[in-house]
């Protein structure tokens, strides 16, 4: 039977309200993006979509050595443990956060708009959801479903109250919405930052220590989201710099839309992987596997048939969100709807290669897809224009598949053997 007792137990283990979670995240982005589209002008719209790019590197970068290894180890320490690893972790975010933020401060007048008020807001918002992302990770590692939809609760009622004061006020701006956005990440991020554990100022040896565990995990997810940044969020700068900004934006507008699957892609990852690393380590190998396999079916099959609605309803979809002068973006959902199914698939095999520890095996697909998507972006987009840079993407997410896949049947490397080599590795 493909859908056993780990699909009959989803409310129990958190599936349910992970869903909850991710679905008021990709909802509450998807308005935000509909804001400002509808409240900026097409120009300022394109440099929120340069902006906000930036955003999503700059954060990713800094969560591969601090979030990302909290799922994975949290997941199986004591309680004593426990609280010597997040408070070391609390101060490494606190690091990263000022490091992230001095970066969005530095970076903001090469967007196009060198008003200081705005690299300000913009610095406070990406150090603002450093804190909120850790909440989640925590929380997320130790299965406490209900504070991480809390946090996400919290930020989003924030940004919306806020942005509808902004809106009554007339005071709609870009570098305001940042500052609004940040406010929002704060507050949810305030909401039990460390799953409920006390902090518990740590010695430096455990500091180094701790630092030397995340970094050997977390190193070739660094290099993985470097890489990734070349085969994938490029396109948005290429975009605006061969195109124009405004087409940068249409390529947002499009990708907002798709980027609802992220309810799937998010919560299958962020559910599967403190599960799957404890089905690994605790119970078997054998249900490891089972549970990726059935994770992986279902979640590309739902995806699948979603993808296909947006494809049939684009114009009306871009009608009804960004208004008519948008329609000439929509037809670029058929690439990105493919190129998400392909995610969804590809997010299953990230957690399966994580998991067992074979992190260089994300940063392996994602260099093989920069090499060449970045080789055919030029004529992609000089010839095809925006639709050349969606037709881009879905050739990266097919690269990565490919990698995953030879590496599953030809390389063999999640045979039980070697992962048995690769846990013993740390």
């Amino acid at each position: 039977m493909i859908f056993g007792r780990p699909i009959k137990s989803l409310h129990r283990s958190g599936a349910v309200l992970t869903g909850v979670d991710q679905s008021i995240s990709s909802l509450g982005n998807f308005l935000t993006t509909i804001l400002m589209a509808r409240y900026l002008s097409l120009e300022v719209f394109g440099i929120y979509t340069l902006l906000f790019t930036t955003y999503l590197i700059i954060i990713g970068l800094a969560n591969t050595v601090v979030s990302e290894p909290i799922r994975v180890f949290a997941a199986s320490l004591s309680e004593h443990e426990l609280s010597r690893y997040l408070s070391c972790q609390l101060i490494f975010r606190a690091v990263a956060a000022l490091f992230a933020g001095m970066i969005g401060f530095l970076v903001c007048p090469l967007m196009g708009h060198p008003g200081g008020d705005l690299a300000v807001s913009f610095a406070f918002f990406i150090m603002a959801s450093q804190l909120h992302e850790l909440g989640r990770a925590t929380n997320s590692a130790r299965r406490r479903w209900t504070s991480v939809l809390t946090i996400d609760v919290l930020y989003f009622i924030i940004r919306f109250a806020l942005f509808g004061i902004l809106v009554g006020l007339k005071r709609y701006s870009l570098g305001n919405a940042l500052s609004v956005m940040a406010i929002g990440a704060l507050i949810g991020g305030l909401y039990q930052p460390l799953a409920g554990i006390r902090f518990k100022l740590p010695k430096p040896l455990a500091l180094q220590r701790q630092w030397h565990l995340n970094w050997t995990y977390g190193h070739w997810i660094f290099l993985e989201s470097v890489v990734f940044v070349a085969s994938s969020q490029i396109y948005v700068y290429l975009v605006a710099a061969w195109v124009d900004t405004r087409s940068a934006g249409g390529l947002n507008a499009a990708q907002s839309i798709v980027n609802l699957l992220n309810i799937l892609l998010t919560s299958v990852t962020v559910w599967a992987t403190p599960l799957a690393r404890h089905r690994l380590l605790i119970e078997s190998y054998a249900r490891w596997r089972a549970l990726l396999i059935q994770v992986g079916i279902a979640a590309c099959g739902l995806c699948s048939v979603i993808a296909v609605a947006l494809v049939v309803g684009s114009q009306q979809l871009f009608a009804l969100f960004f208004g008519r002068a948008y329609l000439e973006f929509a037809s670029l959902l058929l690439p990105l709807s493919l190129a998400m199914v392909l995610a969804v698939a590809n997010g299953v095999f990230g957690v399966a290669f994580r998991t067992a520890e074979m992190t260089k095996v994300g940063f392996i697909s994602k260099t093989v897809s920069a090499v060449i998507t970045c080789l055919a972006a030029y004529p992609l987009i000089t010839n095809y224009g925006v639709l050349g840079a969606a037709i881009g993407l879905l050739l990266t997410q097919a690269c990565w598949t490919s990698v995953y896949l030879y590496q599953i049947f030809s390389g063999k490397a999640l045979a039980p053997d070697r992962i048995k080599v690769s846990l013993k590795s740390l």
